[in-house]
């Protein structure tokens, strides 16, 4: 029985001295009988053990208990291997202690599967930890500073950074631990860095020793080194479109790098999280670059023209005022342009412009007809429009479109009646866009413009007349004068007269003309003149 267990079965002598092994345990420990018969025991001795262990051990034996235990040997090749060892006194016939019996199971494996296990699950503990403390809208900055600070309570690692990546550019978004003194937030990586990491992080996790490469890393490599770091592992962080950064820990003790690399698999999993929380800040932020680029051209080369329109009295056809509006060298629409302006945070720097090369252009036009002009809430109640409109002659209305959210309408009113006498308020796109006819009532608009939602096809849509017909009794009312915007056709002219809607513009009056060129600027349309609806 004992030649064909499974088990390990060894005997030895008071002296320690070995008396017999089985076959298991020459398979388990690789010697044969002969090389380990007459050996102390301690050949298979690991030296993971103070030799108080197996004194207190052998006393309990030598005491008649039964000794059982985890004990770590080695073996023949100089392998590790943990036993559950079971040590029993051998006596002769009259009950005279002669040796020791003892029985080895191998439970290295169970044990390793174990530890990965209760690792596994500290690890996700960790990352449900960190998750739960990160708000999905806060910055990237915010979410990395948080990720770094999980990874590192993983133990194993010593260090730990987020790091965006572009096609044109990379940036530390968040570090921790001791290289953190080389990886600050906002810290750009070389360009060659970048693309390394980018035809890396493509593949998949990697982990690299540290190599301060002049050509990949120049100065930042030199002060990753001088942190003393020597091991570092990588996941790739993705997005929608692919690899948007990659997430880093490393060590500085290279007894550590083993289990550094036991922390790979749960860095994966966390590095595909922190994509799904980090893609849309990133991206955001990314379109807000672009377009801050994109306009910041537009400003510093001046590439935009500002073109005129007449807006006329429908009852005889005099110009009354011309409306201001912008052209962009590149084609671009104007709402576009402006809306990466508004994104880009360059609104206000980009409506001055426009506005001023406008007031620049506007010189060309009849002394008796006023300017309108395009505003948002912030530009009217800035400093500098109050100078710019200030000296001016020229009677001045200010649309302010109703797709802009006013926060506070007696702010806004006051900031008005600050620019001067010479300049009213029109509310434009009405029935448009968010504040319906809010902006109406509070804005107390000397002029209303009508959108040209409301206007096109007005001939034939009883329902949009009735709403007019109701708009323009509210008008005479209040002292508002409507000017309905995209008038194309007769039919429509015709009609809105009929509504009493007094002025209008839009091609079939006169389109937007070049305020560079010569004109004609005219005082008054009419409708039979076939050039009135071109320039």
């Amino acid at each position: 029985a004992i030649e064909n267990t499974a088990d390990a079965i060894w005997m030895h002598d008071l002296d320690k001295n070995v008396t017999y092994v089985n076959p298991s345990f020459s398979r388990l420990y690789g010697y044969a009988p002969a090389e380990i018969i007459g050996q102390h025991a301690g050949i298979v001795d690991s030296g993971r053990h103070a030799p108080e262990f197996f004194n207190q051990t052998f006393a309990e034996v030598a005491a008649g208990e039964i000794w059982t235990g985890t004990i770590v040997n080695r073996c023949k090749d100089g392998a590790l291997i943990e036993v559950e060892a079971a040590i029993s006194p051998a006596v002769d016939g009259q009950g005279k202690l002669i040796g020791w019996v003892q029985s080895d199971r191998d439970v290295t494996r169970e044990h390793q599967l174990e530890s990965e296990v209760q690792r596994a699950a500290r690890e996700r503990q960790t990352i449900e930890v960190a998750l739960g403390r990160i708000d999905p809208s806060a910055s990237p900055e915010e979410i990395a500073a948080i990720a770094c600070t999980a990874i590192l309570e993983l133990g194993g690692t010593d260090s730990a950074w987020v790091t965006e990546l572009g096609p044109d550019r990379g940036l530390v978004l968040g570090s921790a631990g001791q290289a953190a003194s080389a990886l600050a937030p906002d810290e750009e990586l070389p360009p060659e860095r970048v693309r390394y990491l980018m035809e890396r992080a493509s593949v998949g996790p990697w982990v690299e020793a540290l190599k301060v490469d002049p050509s990949l890393d120049n100065a930042f490599g030199e002060r990753l080194a001088m942190t003393g770091l020597h091991t570092a592992a990588y996941a790739p962080i993705k997005g929608a479109g692919g690899v948007i950064g990659v997430l880093g820990f490393g060590v500085h003790d290279t007894a550590a790098i083993e289990q550094l690399n036991e922390h790979v698999p749960a860095l994966a999993t966390f590095a595909w999280i922190l994509g799904a929380l980090l893609a849309s800040g990133l991206e955001t932020r990314r379109r807000s670059q672009v377009a801050r680029e994109s306009i910041q051209t537009i400003l510093d080369t001046a590439a935009f023209t500002p073109f005129f329109q007449p807006i006329v009295d429908l009852n005889d056809g005099t110009v009354v005022g011309y409306e201001a509006l912008s052209r962009f060298a590149d084609g671009t629409r104007p709402d576009v342009a402006f809306g990466l302006a508004e994104r880009a945070g360059l609104e206000l720097e980009l409506e001055l412009a426009t506005l001023a090369a406008a007031l620049e252009a506007s010189s060309v036009l009849p002394a008796g007809a006023y300017l309108s002009l395009n505003a948002s809430p912030s530009l009217i109640a800035s400093g500098p429009l109050r100078e710019i409109l200030a000296p001016l002659k020229r009677s001045i209305v200010l649309e302010v479109t109703e797709h802009s959210v006013v926060q506070d309408y007696e702010e806004l009113r006051a900031a008005g009646k600050g620019l001067g006498q010479h300049v009213r308020f029109a509310v434009d796109d009405a029935g448009a866009g968010y504040a319906s006819f809010r902006h109406i009532l509070e804005l107390e608009p000397a002029v209303v413009k009508l959108d040209i939602g409301l206007i096109r096809g007005i001939d034939v849509d009883r329902a949009r007349q009735a709403l007019l017909a109701g708009m323009s009794y509210f008008a005479v009312k209040r002292k508002i004068k409507l000017v309905a915007e995209g008038i194309e056709t007769t039919a429509e002219l015709a009609a809105l007269g009929q509504l009493g809607i007094r002025y209008g513009q839009g091609y079939l009056l006169g389109r937007p003309q070049d305020g560079r060129g010569p004109g004609p600027w005219p005082t008054h349309i009419r409708w039979s003149d076939p050039g009135a609806g071109k320039g």
